[in-house]
């Protein structure tokens, strides 16, 4: 995988997100973002939870079938990628597939924070400016919860465990970033690193590559 596939992933985030702002917008009706998503799909997402559940999320919400964009953001939420949780936020703050919820937003949105991407913590304080002191006390008790199954402590180590997999596969090449746990996650750590803003709105088929049963988030 490239370190040009984050950056991707961003770009059809802003697009989208934007787009959904004003609600006449169709972003499907928007070149840039047919070509990306077409290049999503065809990017191979085997042993790649993370990107999975990130790209098949981002596939969703451009088509608006935003039940199976939270299900799919889910499960890379699952697998420690910030993208799919702070989509999950924004999900919550815009009432998209779910009931809008504020505080619950601002709990994923802080989860999505934890590494201290520049978009996603300036997105985290926007919305907190909006919340009561009752308000925030409620959504630290949320994020307790998500960190205890989302939370990098959690979820990176479930990752790594994939991504080791992924290496017992005959002819697979462990030797660079993509197969490497710690290089890995530098590498994506990078590529959100000195970006501005995320801009967030009023307050089919999944992509090629093998899905394996580790990819389905735990049930409850």
């Amino acid at each position: 995988m490239s370190s040009g596939l984050g950056k991707l992933a961003c770009a059809v985030l802003l697009l989208v997100v934007a787009a959904r702002a004003h609600a006449q917008d169709d972003p499907l009706s928007d070149p840039a973002v047919q070509k990306m998503l077409l290049d999503m799909s065809l990017t191979p997402t085997a042993f790649h939870p993370d990107i999975y559940g990130e790209y098949t999320g981002m596939r969703y919400y451009a088509h608006r079938r935003f039940q199976g964009a939270m299900k799919a953001f889910e499960i890379g939420a699952y697998y420690a990628d910030k993208v799919s949780q702070l989509s999950i936020g924004l999900m919550y703050l815009n009432g998209e597939g779910v009931a809008k919820d504020p505080v619950e937003a601002y709990a994923w949105l802080s989860i999505a924070a934890e590494r201290d991407y520049p978009d996603f913590i300036a997105t985290r304080d926007r919305v907190k400016t909006t919340l009561s002191d009752a308000q925030l006390l409620q959504a630290e008790t949320i994020r307790a919860r998500l960190a205890e199954r989302y939370g990098d402590d959690v979820a990176k180590p479930r990752m790594a465990v994939q991504l080791r997999q992924g290496t017992l596969q005959p002819h697979r090449d462990y030797s660079y970033a993509p197969w490497e746990p710690q290089r890995y996650f530098a590498r994506r750590d990078a590529e959100w690193k000195g970006k501005g803003t995320v801009k967030v709105g009023p307050i089919d088929s999944p992509p090629s590559g093998a899905k394996t049963q580790a990819q389905q988030p735990e049930k409850h």
